[in-house]
């Protein structure tokens, strides 16, 4: 309906048309424009009041970015409540933001409004919530403490109820980040709740207004810290099984112990912008004795160490889908927490990307001795991990040390001992390595090739100048091919470009990109073996290469190298040995060069024989009259226990706590603190302990055990290649026979020494008795008899010495060893290596009894008697 006469006569007044600017305004603000050639318009009762808004208008203008957005439909709004605000997105402007209207202009005829928006300082730019109201957590609680607003906050306490009422709704947990610090309990805080798969819950540090703002919380780790410093051993939050689907971001952890524990098995776990100062670790990935706590489904981003002393990020178990990116890493060379490592992957995580990650300065000051502590590292059974754009620097072992399936393109290492150490099947592709330095015992250069490696190197660039320094090194077993390109980038002052260090069956090769001809085997493929014997065959290749092996035996041999490992089989079993009933193993064996060129499938069958094994098991060799000692077996996996309760298996990849003696003694190998337990692992076969060198072993019996007159010892064990040339101790324990006063004096060890050699210390008069004999990174069968002062090595006499036998021990109550030695200050002279079998037996075992239990506790350790 038209406005009649009347209408439009009580809706008329008189007008006044006033034209105004502000030249002071627009002199001192140059850049003031809103677009526009002609004057703006603006109705006012008072001519003040337009004068008002011109002036605050034209500061407006040249202030920050704005914008004019026209809505299609009619927008009214109430300027006496507050001032017009609207959340602007725009997806090519790259803004999401709130933004205050500076002008708002209805058209009525079009129904259509236009908004001038622009950014201010002094106006909430929080994003209006979008979804349900959040849920809120202060340093203390506050009113009803529902978490319903800050003046109902729930205290940090509250945390895993407040997740569980969050997700009811897919709201968030905010943490007040702008009213102080927290300081974290001395008792661990557990999560079991979590979001969906549709919506997590993200619980993240905010101001009052919900803005991002790191949470800091503080414990009472002592900085700056150093080995034996109070605090810093609490173990923060505990992700259980339930918390699945959360987003952690915005916190900050100082003066703290163990920030994380990703402890039972869950998925679709995010942490974004954390850090943390002065930690032990951020992010462990551990579950509880004899269990696993797998994450399928983990994103860790933009988080950032500031001195650590244990890992920043260590990843475990069957954990897959994993993404780490634009990650800093900086332990600041803290020291002596059993050495510290940037990113570790272990057990058989997979799947694992690393983009753009730093990690530097992890550092193990081990005197003269090898010194650990590497920036990226893996272990064997993990697979498909891939690295891009990362730097590795100043870490005293290896910048990047992975022992399985990976490709790293173009990543960075910079004055590591070592700057890329490769144990499995490894790809390099456009990776820099620059000036190794020297950490402690060994070699230093740019890449590793370790036993049973295939690792091949393209368009890489390596420079160095120290005198000496070989740029290539391949050890026993392994493979490396090193293509043109990188041999013309890389600059050395070496004596030779690839470096075998005396090693044998240890390849190099250029590796030839359009090489297109396969390898043959050219070595005998019928051969036979002795029953209940392990078997090594070194086949021979047309070119270096690597071995696969199939077939309907496979799984009773393993590759190394060039060598295929045949485990001991028994003649006499039942339809056996062999798949098809037979005595005749078959498997198909092909070589494969560094271009990935294979060999015709090649048949390679192995007759078993019988033989007069005449097998010792511990009820006979314990039998005789006054008998005590211990018997570890470890292809015996039901003696390994992940508590010391010893009602938890221990799991492969996992820590041992006891190992059981068969002997019936009840002299159990026993480590309680997990820090010092060393790790269950498969040496192909062959079940293993794995000890570090640096803090793993186990007592070994009652303090004061193992004082017997006469004794024979028996270890199968391997030291590590990189173990340090200074004593390895396998066995120790006090024994009667010397008047030395040395604490260490008087005792007997058992272990190995130097570059290639064994050794024991019964003592003599001297109080020292070494030797030479077994070789480092080789399954050995030590024994030791204290009659006749003899270590055999593999069956062989290698060491002869004399002990004083007349006088009695002065320590009746020191405390037998396993993987290190004691000497009356602490633990020291730490094995780097793997154990497979140990026996100790309080009697000079007859030469028979002996050589049957050399060859039977062999077995457990792959080795031939």
């Amino acid at each position: 309906m038209s406005a009649l006469p009347n209408d439009i006569a009580a809706a008329t007044r008189e007008a006044i048309i006033e034209r105004y600017e502000n030249t002071a305004v627009r002199d001192a603000l140059t850049g003031a424009r809103d677009g526009s050639l002609t004057p703006g318009e603006g109705f006012f009762d008072l001519l003040a009041d337009a004068k008002t808004i011109v002036d605050e208008r034209g500061l407006v203008l040249a202030g920050d970015p704005r914008f004019s957005v026209s809505v299609a439909a009619l927008v009214w709004s109430d300027p006496s409540l507050a001032t017009p605000a609207v959340r602007l997105v725009d997806s090519e402007q790259s803004v999401d933001a709130r933004l205050c209207c500076s002008r708002i202009e209805l058209d009525l005829e079009e129904e259509v409004t236009s908004f001038e928006l622009f950014y201010a300082g002094d106006v909430d730019m929080t994003p209006p919530p979008t979804g349900p109201a959040p849920v809120r957590i202060a340093r203390a609680a506050a009113g009803s403490a529902d978490g319903s607003s800050w003046d109902n906050a729930a205290p940090l306490s509250a945390l895993n109820t407040m997740i569980s009422k969050a997700a009811l709704t897919g709201a968030e947990v905010w943490l007040r980040a702008d009213a102080g610090t927290y300081t974290l309990p001395t008792s661990t805080m557990t999560i079991s709740r979590g979001g969906t798969t549709a919506k997590a819950v993200t619980v993240r540090g905010v101001d009052a207004d919900g803005n991002p703002m790191k949470a800091v919380f503080v414990g009472d780790r002592a900085n700056p810290w150093s080995m034996g410093s109070p605090g810093g051993v609490a173990e923060h939050f505990w992700l259980n099984a339930g918390a699945s689907n959360l987003v952690f971001k915005s916190i900050e952890f100082r003066n703290a112990g163990t920030c994380f524990r990703l402890r039972q098995a869950n998925s679709n776990l995010t942490f974004e912008d954390i850090d943390g100062n002065n930690i032990r670790r951020l992010i462990q990935n551990s579950a509880s004795s004899g269990q696993t706590a797998s994450i399928n489904g983990l994103t860790i981003r933009r988080c950032n160490g500031n001195g650590y002393s244990k890992q920043f990020v260590i990843v475990r178990y069957d954990s897959a889908n994993v993404l780490i990116e634009d990650c800093h890493a900086d332990a600041q060379k803290q020291d002596g927490d059993n050495f510290a490592c940037g990113f570790q992957i272990d057990d058989t995580a997979h799947d694992v990307v690393f983009r753009r990650c730093i990690s530097e300065n992890n550092y193990n000051n081990n005197g003269s001795a090898y010194w650990n502590s590497d920036g990226f590292s893996g272990e064997r059974g993990n697979y498909r991990l891939t690295l891009e754009d990362c730097v590795a620097r100043y870490n005293t072992d290896g910048g990047y040390d992975f022992k399985s399936q990976i490709t790293l393109t173009r990543c960075l290492g910079v004055e590591n001992k070592r700057n890329f150490r490769m144990w499995g099947d490894a790809y390099l592709v456009q990776c820099v390595g620059q000036r190794p330095v020297k950490y402690g015992s060994g070699s230093i250069g740019q890449v590793y090739a370790y036993a049973n490696s295939r690792v091949r190197v393209a368009s890489c660039t390596f420079t160095d100048d120290t005198t000496g320094t070989n740029p290539f090194h391949i050890f026993a077993t392994g493979f490396l091919a090193v293509d043109q390109a990188t041999i013309n980038a890389t600059s050395h002052k070496g004596s030779k470009l690839f470096d075998d260090e005396g090693n044998a069956d240890a390849p190099s090769v250029v590796w030839n990109h359009a090489d297109t001809v396969a390898p043959s085997i050219t070595s005998a493929t019928q051969q036979t073996a002795v029953e209940n014997q392990p078997k090594d065959y070194l086949l021979t290749l047309s070119e270096p290469g690597t071995l696969e092996i199939s077939g309907p035996d496979a799984g009773k041999f393993a590759r190394s190298g060039r060598t295929i490992s045949m485990r001991a089989q028994d003649y006499d079993v039942a339809n056996g040995p062999a798949a098809d009933g037979s005595k005749i193993l078959k498997i198909t064996v092909v070589a494969r060069d560094a271009n990935g060129n294979g060999s015709a499938p090649t048949p390679f069958q192995v007759e078993i024989q019988d033989a007069a094994d005449d097998p010792i098991l511990p009820v006979e060799a314990f039998a005789y009259s006054g008998a005590n000692g211990a018997w570890f077996d470890l292809s015996d996996t039901s003696t390994l226990w992940a508590d010391v309760a010893m009602t938890v298996p221990a799991i492969v990849g996992g820590s041992v706590a006891v190992v059981q003696d068969k002997s019936g003694f009840g002299n159990h190998l026993v480590q309680p603190d997990p820090d010092r337990q060393a790790v269950f692992r498969m040496d192909g076969f062959y079940p293993c302990l794995e000890f570090n060198g640096a803090s793993t072993f186990y007592t070994m019996g009652p303090a004061g055990g193992f004082r017997y007159p006469q004794f024979t010892a028996f270890a199968g064990l391997r030291r590590a290649r990189d173990d340090s040339e200074d004593l390895s101790t396998a066995i120790f324990f006090g024994r009667r026979g010397t008047t030395t006063t040395s604490s260490s004096n008087g005792t007997f060890w058992l272990g190995v020494r130097g570059g290639a050699s064994a050794t024991f210390r019964m003592t003599n008069p001297s109080g020292t008795s070494d030797g030479v004999g077994g070789a480092v990174d080789r399954r050995l069968m030590l024994s030791f008899r204290s009659t006749d002062a003899v270590v055999r090595s593999n069956a062989v006499p290698v060491v002869d010495a004399t002990d004083t036998a007349a006088n009695t021990y002065p320590l009746a109550t020191e405390q037998p060893l396993v993987g290190a030695r004691y000497d009356g200050n602490g633990y020291l002279s730490f094995i780097d290596g793997r154990l497979y079998s140990l026996a100790v037996l309080n009697q000079a075992c007859p030469d028979d009894i002996r050589f049957r239990i050399e060859r039977q506790l062999a077995q457990s350790a792959g080795v031939i008697l």
